[in-house]
């Protein structure tokens, strides 16, 4: 049975949510074949999916799902583009490039805060209204 999460799952989920998104397989190896001897629990997912939120900043929570594989369940998590960026894992920084994580350099971490926080920061106004928004700014 396969307990506890690896570092490497948790690292592409992060590197996926500050870039476009996507999906990681658990249970299958790197020629897409399911691992030898691997049992998905009736209880993996969940814990998965909690040790994913308390080990990432800001918190993401993937979706999860099983699918069966040659006969074998394997689990699917799965995130979407987060709107706040960065999220870290572990005190670093990852994007997805490609099939490959890549750490983020301080420049790149700063940047990708910088378009989030304009991205939600656009948000907020066209939700207000352009009214709104005039009278806040000259209080």
């Amino acid at each position: 049975m396969q307990k506890l999460l690896t570092d490497a799952v948790v690292e592409s989920l992060t590197a996926f949510a500050n870039s476009s998104g996507g999906r990681v397989l658990v249970g299958v190896d790197d020629g897409g074949k399911p691992v030898k001897g691997f049992t998905l629990g009736s209880e993996s997912l969940q814990k998965w999916v909690n040790d994913i939120k308390n080990k990432t900043q800001p918190s993401i929570i993937p979706d999860a799902d099983e699918m069966d594989l040659a006969g074998t369940k394997v689990g699917v998590l799965s995130v979407k583009e987060f709107p706040v960026k960065p999220v870290a894992f572990k005190g670093r920084y990852y994007k997805r490039v490609n099939n490959a994580n890549h750490q983020l350099s301080l420049t790149e971490i700063a940047d990708l805060h910088l378009r989030s926080f304009n991205t939600v920061g656009i948000a907020i106004l066209i939700r207000i209204g352009h009214s709104m928004t005039y009278r806040w700014i000259r209080s």
